[in-house]
C-alpha cells in the first residue's frame, strides 16, 4: 500500500509504503522509489541493477538497508528501509558546521560502514555529506550511508580508471584516472573537514579550478574555526588526505586514529577531574551528587549506545517472522 510521497523528480517518485500482509496495527514503514522505465536508456538500467546487485548484498547498522525490488509496465519499485532524518549536509547548512564531538560519531560509523564494504570488496566512490542520512529527527539519530549509484565492486590486484565524485569530495588520483578504494577514504577526510568548518577543503570559481586545486594544493586550516578543533582533529584530516593514495590509511587502520581515542580519553579525564574536585571540598554535599550523576549519565549514555548498536545488528541479520 502506497502512502505518502517523500520526494520526486524526473526519475519518478519516492513514497512511503506498508505491506499488505502486514499487520497494520505494526505499522511498518518502508521507502519505495519508483523508478520510470521510459525515462532508462540501457545504460541507466545496467547502472542500476549494478546497484541493486551491490546494495543487497550489504547489511550493516549504518547502511541504508534493501529488501526488495518489483516491477510492473511502467515502473521499477525500489523497497529501501525508511529514513525520516536529514542530510548531514542539511544539518551544516543549518548550524554552518556541526561540532567536534558529533562530527567524530558521524565519521566513525562512515568509517565502520566503508570498512565494511571495503572488505566485501565494495568501493562507494561517493561519500560526501548529502549522502550521509539521518535515520529520524531524535538528537541520538543514528546515520546511514546512501546513494550506491557510482559504487562498484574492485579486484585488489587491479586499478579503477573511470573519473566521477562529485567534485569538493574526489580523490586527486580519481582525476588522473588511476585508483583503488583509499579514493573513499580522501573523501571521507574532505567530508570530515566539510563537516567541522562548514567549507569544502579545496573551492574554485570552476569545477576545473576545483580539480587543479585538489591535486596542486595543500589542505589548509586558516579559518578562525579551526582555532577550536583539536590538533588531533586536524591531524586525522590530513591523514586521510594525503595525495599519496599509499600513505592514507585503510579504513581499518583509520578507525583506530588517535582522534576517535583522544575523545574517550578526553571525556575520561573529565569525569575523573570532577571526581576529584569534589571529593576536596567534602563540604560541598552537592559537587558529590553532580559526580556521580555525571558518572551516570556517561554510563548510561555507553550502554545505550552499545545496547541499540547490538540490536540493530539482530534485527538486521533475521528474518520479518523472527
Amino acid at each position: 500500500k502506497f502512502k505518502e510521497i517523500l520526494g520526486g523528480g524526473n526519475f519518478g517518485t519516492v513514497r512511503i509504503g506498508i505491506k499488505k500482509e502486514n499487520n497494520e496495527k505494526l505499522n511498518k514503514k518502508f521507502a519505495i522509489k519508483s523508478v520510470k522505465k521510459t525515462i532508462l536508456k540501457e545504460n541507466d538500467l545496467e547502472t542500476l541493477m549494478k546497484e541493486i546487485e551491490i546494495i543487497s548484498n550489504l547489511d550493516h547498522p549504518n547502511i541504508i538497508k534493501f529488501f526488495e525490488t518489483y516491477q510492473d509496465n511502467s515502473y521499477f519499485h525500489i523497497v529501501m528501509e525508511l529514513c525520516t532524518g536529514k542530510e548531514v549536509f542539511n544539518k551544516i547548512v543549518e548550524n554552518s558546521f556541526l561540532t567536534e564531538s558529533k562530527t567524530i560519531e558521524i565519521i566513525y560509523k562512515v568509517l565502520s560502514a566503508i570498512n565494511y564494504c571495503h572488505k566485501k570488496g565494495i568501493s562507494h566512490r561517493d561519500i560526501k555529506p548529502e549522502n550521509i542520512l539521518f535515520e529520524n529527527n531524535e538528537p541520538d539519530s543514528d546515520i546511514k550511508i546512501i546513494d550506491f549509484g557510482l559504487s562498484r565492486k574492485y579486484n585488489l590486484n587491479q586499478k579503477m580508471h573511470t573519473i566521477l565524485g562529485t567534485p569538493y569530495y574526489v580523490a586527486p588520483e580519481v582525476l588522473i584516472g588511476e585508483y583503488d578504494e583509499k579514493c573513499d577514504i580522501w573523501s571521507i577526510g574532505a567530508t570530515t573537514y566539510t563537516m567541522l568548518s562548514g567549507d569544502p577543503p579545496f573551492t574554485g570559481r570552476s569545477n576545473n579550478d576545483i580539480f587543479n586545486s585538489i591535486i596542486n594544493k595543500e589542505i589548509s586550516f586558516e579559518k578562525e574555526r579551526w582555532k577550536k578543533i583539536s590538533k588531533e582533529g586536524k591531524l586525522f584530516i590530513i591523514d586521510l588526505m594525503q595525495k599519496n593514495p599509499e600513505k592514507r590509511p585503510n579504513a581499518e587502520k583509520a578507525l583506530e586514529h588517535i582522534w576517535f581515542k583522544n575523545f574517550e580519553v578526553i571525556l575520561n579525564e573529565s569525569v575523573n577531574d570532577f571526581n576529584n574536585n569534589s571529593n576536596n571540598n567534602k563540604e560541598s554535599k552537592s559537587n558529590v551528587n553532580s559526580s556521580n550523576i555525571l558518572l551516570n549519565i556517561k554510563n548510561f549514555h555507553s550502554i545505550k549506545t552499545f545496547k541499540r548498536f547490538v540490536l540493530k545488528t539482530i534485527i538486521n541479520s533475521i528474518s520479518i517472522n523472527e
